[in-house]
């Protein structure tokens, strides 16, 4: 489930670069190149912005017991 949404976060950042570059498959291949990542990501509910303070509560935070993978 966290995958498909951060695939549509993605993929809406790309769709904006798009519209704004003509060199939009250079910028559109990371992340971290997409300009106004960091505000969508900021914004965004299914962001944990402060993992730290999660730490040892995955379980409640996730609501099951899978494991965590980064």
């Amino acid at each position: 489930a966290n995958q498909a949404i951060f695939r549509e976060i993605y993929r809406k950042m790309v769709e904006k670069t798009l519209k704004k570059t003509k060199h939009a498959r250079k910028m559109g291949m990371r992340l971290r190149n997409v300009k106004g990542a960091r505000d969508v990501l900021a914004e965004n509910f299914y962001v944990i912005q402060e993992p730290e303070n999660c730490k040892g509560r995955w379980r409640e935070v996730f609501g099951n017991d899978n494991p965590v993978y980064i």
